[in-house]
This record gives structure tokens, sequence and C-alpha cells, in this order.
């Protein structure tokens, strides 16, 4: 499964057998005309979900419940965890503002992803009631958080923060 491209509300989708437009709806507009059929719920956030994914800029860890201990806890960097979800219009809001912070603090500050859709238990464990919701870990431990959207001015000087 292939995303093109990401742009407002609809994303451009090319997957063996199923290739289109995802509206906001869940439908999947077909590239040659107006047909829509309708997609099944699963497959739409699967869809939707890679498509944010491929959006981002490479810089972000996907965090799951297999590998949460050794990539955000024991990892010898500070890291940032953003509980998020493909649904989530604030979450693809703050998603290209963490992606450019990852990309200024490479090798000082990594960034985290863990989509609440699939990895409940995480959300759960750090008592996730809201999302986007950002974690900041240092040394495995929470040393502060940001529930909702934050200007980047916010976000990056809590960045800083960790470093000191």
């Amino acid at each position: 499964m292939k995303a093109l491209g990401v742009r407002g509300e609809s994303r451009w989708l090319e997957t063996p057998g199923l290739h289109g437009i995802m509206t906001s709806e869940g439908e999947l507009a077909s590239l040659q005309g107006c047909a829509r059929e309708p997609v099944p719920r699963h497959l739409r956030r699967r869809i939707v979900g890679e498509a944010i994914a491929g959006a981002m800029s490479g810089q972000a860890v996907t965090l799951t419940t297999q590998n949460f201990q050794q990539e955000a806890l024991k990892a010898p960097t500070p890291m940032v965890v953003d509980f998020w979800a493909s649904w989530c219009a604030p979450c693809r809001a703050v998603a290209p503002i963490l992606d450019e912070l990852a990309a200024k603090y490479t090798g000082k500050v990594r960034v985290g992803k863990v989509n609440v859709d699939e990895h409940q238990d995480l959300a759960v464990q750090y008592g996730v009631l809201n999302i986007p919701t950002l974690v900041f870990l240092k040394g495995g431990q929470e040393v502060d958080r940001v529930v909702g959207v934050a200007p980047k001015s916010q976000l990056a000087s809590k960045f800083e923060r960790l470093l000191t």
C-alpha cells in the first residue's frame, strides 16, 4: 500500500486493487470519475494512517507495544512521544511542527509516534485521555506533557528543556 500524498481532508492512494482519493467521509473516489465505493472501516484507518505516516519526514520513530521499552524508555537520548490517531485533525496539525523540530534536534532529542487506535495499552499506561498528547521523556521518566495543539515556539522551548 502506498500513499501518494495528503491534501486537505483527502488522501491520494495507490494500493493493489484499490487506488484513488480517500475522502474524509471514508469513501474511495475513483481516479477515473465520480464513482465512489465504500471502504471497510478497518482498511480505512490503515489507509489514512499510512497516508499520514507517509507524509512524515522520516525523523519520527513508530512506537509499538513491542518496541516502546527499548526505543523510548531505555534510549540514551531524550524522547518526545506523540500519542495520535489517523482520524484526529489536531494530530494532523501538530505533526508538521514535530517533524520540523525532530529535524532540528536530530541526534539530541528523538520523536516517537504511538497510534492510540493500534496501541491502546500504551495510551492507558500513560493516562492519555485526549489526543494529541505529547509526553516528554528523559532517562525513561516523564518530565513534561502537552495535551492538544501548542505553538511551535512553546514546543521548541520544551525540547530545549529536555537538553538541560
